[in-house]
């Protein structure tokens, strides 16, 4: 099987967005077997116990899966409304430290560049791959907030520039594609959240966008579609997504 990172931009990738309420490793070992390209493990949604063990579970991850493991640690500024944690910057650096040994990217907020310069020279130099992202539980990003987002992003020197906002209606989901659109020559992911934005999240690669993000037992954002749900979409509109699917078979 094709490294997922190879495939990035050339066909959809779908990431399984893992959490708390959930046996975090089973979730792992079911999204690969249904065939996830990526697994995301959002660290500040776990318990405080199992942030504090989080080298051992993402071990065990790496033990019974071959997909590449995505770190996020989530600002409070930018977490959902309905998953505030109580991790604060001191806990979100010492878990980024603790995980990095087994992190393939990492996901990190623009907007919190200043806590985490060290932390991006050293996943640089590990060789993770660097998402820089931005979150508005609000709305849309307007175009001079993009503008400004992307000169961050090129200056912090990241690999794949993440945008999601809130979309409203369809009109809103319209103006998130024409914000991808607008990044073109960036790798990039862009999400409309929410019920109205769902559509976004299968027809996103159109516009551009390289990665979707699907739960298994719980939605770690926004309507958020099942992995399965992505899985079986992407293969129904993608020739290229199909065709890889069957390879891995």
């Amino acid at each position: 099987m094709k490294n997922p990172w190879q495939e990035l931009g050339k066909r959809p990738l779908v990431a399984a967005s893992l959490g708390g309420g959930e046996r975090l490793v089973d979730a792992a070992r079911r999204a690969s077997k249904l065939g996830a390209d990526l697994l995301e493990v959002r660290v500040d949604t776990l318990k405080p116990k199992e942030r504090q063990n989080i080298s051992s579970i993402l071990q065990a991850v790496k033990d019974i899966s071959s997909c590449p493991i995505i770190v996020t640690v989530r600002s409070p500024a930018e977490q959902a409304p309905s998953q505030k944690t109580s991790v604060d910057e001191r806990e979100r650096q010492i878990i980024f430290e603790d995980s990095l040994p087994f992190a393939d990217a990492i996901d990190v907020e623009i907007e919190s560049k200043a806590e985490m310069n060290e932390l991006l020279g050293k996943a640089r130099a590990k060789g993770a791959k660097i998402i820089l992202s931005y979150h508005d539980f609000t709305g849309i990003p307007r175009p001079d907030k993009l503008a400004s987002l992307l000169k961050s992003f090129e200056g912090m020197g990241g690999d794949i520039l993440k945008i999601a906002g809130m979309a409203k209606t369809y009109e809103d989901v319209t103006r998130i594609f024409s914000l991808s659109m607008a990044l073109a020559g960036t790798q990039r992911i862009v999400i409309g959240m929410g019920e109205a934005g769902r559509i976004s999240r299968v027809a996103g690669f159109l516009y551009g966008s390289c990665i979707t993000y699907g739960f298994m037992n719980t939605p770690t954002a926004p309507g958020q579609l099942s992995v399965e749900e992505l899985i079986d979409s992407c293969a129904l509109f993608y020739p290229t997504y199909a065709r890889a699917r069957v390879k891995k078979g």
